[in-house]
């Protein structure tokens, strides 16, 4: 079998993973959250589900005001 009928079949996982990691693209980390500058303000757009901790929302990040979460 030709060599590129071996390596095909990573090629295409690497490419398959790389395109699925696309979602978070420019996301930004603070602590635990993960968030968006959006227009000047802050959107929280994730956080770790398997914690059972007690959460506060920050009311700011990087002096920019958080408008939006998930449900936490």
């Amino acid at each position: 079998m030709p060599l590129i009928m071996k390596a095909t079949p990573l090629i295409l996982i690497f490419g398959m993973i790389s395109i699925l990691s696309l979602g978070n693209v420019g996301a930004e980390q603070f602590g635990l959250f993960t968030y968006d500058e959006v227009d000047g303000t802050v959107e929280i757009t994730g956080f770790p589900e398997d914690l059972e901790i007690h959460v506060d929302i920050p009311a700011e990040i990087d002096g920019k005001p958080v408008v939006a979460s998930l449900s936490i």
